[in-house]
């Protein structure tokens, strides 16, 4: 539990994120094979369900270093069949990313003995699609992404308070809820 703006406190639990990725692609692009995050993005649709799940928050994943190989040994050793493709071993990321959130989502439920509605997924993983719908189908929730700047915003929103431009926290929040780039994700029965 971390205290956070006028009197309110977050419950956090981090998750690995896109830094998974965000590896493999660094790696791909010293092999002379520069992809895009779209185009990786497509790559996971198009190759289909993941053929293994990792441990997004496993030890081995921290370092930088070559992602795609740690990820095929991480299925080698946990008798899982390895992603061949570019478009496979994204997806095996996206879908288990989406699997850990449900995970840490059902944990953060029991610990606070509250139910969650949505789940509100903001910065750069907001822009990511896939990893949005496949993390409203993982957990069942609407997934609402959005705003991709979501640190610059806040922090705008915490000194418009202060100038008296809002009058409180939940006027300030009303406005991001209506802006106009949030996308909404319905769960699909039976995806992941």
């Amino acid at each position: 539990i971390k205290e956070a703006v006028f009197g309110t406190y977050r419950l956090l639990k981090n998750v690995m994120g896109l830094w998974i990725l965000q590896q493999c692609r660094a790696v791909w692009a010293r092999r002379g094979r520069s992809f895009s995050y779209a185009e990786l993005t497509d790559m996971a649709r198009a190759a289909g369900p993941a053929c293994a799940v990792i441990d997004v928050n496993d030890s081995r994943f921290l370092p930088p270093g070559d992602h795609p190989q740690r990820i095929r040994d991480y299925c080698r050793e946990t008798n899982q069949p390895q992603p061949q493709t570019v478009g496979e071993t994204a997806r095996v990321v996206l879908e288990s990313l989406a699997r850990a959130y449900a995970d840490v989502l059902n944990t953060l439920q029991k610990v606070s003995g509250r139910e969650v509605s949505a789940i509100h997924i903001v910065g750069g993983g907001s822009k990511n699609d896939l990893l949005n719908q496949l993390t409203a189908d993982a957990t069942g929730l609407p997934v609402l992404a959005g705003p991709a700047e979501a640190t610059v915003l806040g922090n705008a929103l915490v000194q418009w308070i202060a100038l008296g431009e809002f009058s409180d926290l939940n006027q300030a929040r009303s406005v991001v809820a209506e802006m106009s780039d949030l996308r909404r994700y319905e769960p699909r029965p039976s995806s992941i």
